[in-house]
């Protein structure tokens, strides 16, 4: 798939993302740096691209999640 067309997708989810990654984190630029990865990581995934909407929606949410749980136990070692 054309890049600019990957981007026009990743568009439509990119909000949805980011409120999961500040509803779970509580803090903007993590919130921020969790939606960023995830945005990154499925602008990647050859196979995201090959799903419907509704399988789309599922797998950024289920990779939100994950981000920020991962952001959020990073920054809970990380020092003060």
């Amino acid at each position: 798939m054309v890049l600019s067309k990957r981007a026009a997708v990743l568009r439509n989810y990119e909000d949805e993302c980011y409120q999961i990654c500040y509803y779970l984190l509580q803090q903007e630029s993590l919130a921020l740096k969790a939606a960023s990865k995830v945005v990154y990581d499925l602008f990647l995934d050859e196979l995201f691209f090959d799903r419907d909407q509704d399988r789309q929606r599922k797998l950024m949410q289920h990779a939100a999640i994950k981000a920020a749980l991962s952001v959020s136990s990073i920054a809970s070692f990380a020092p003060a």
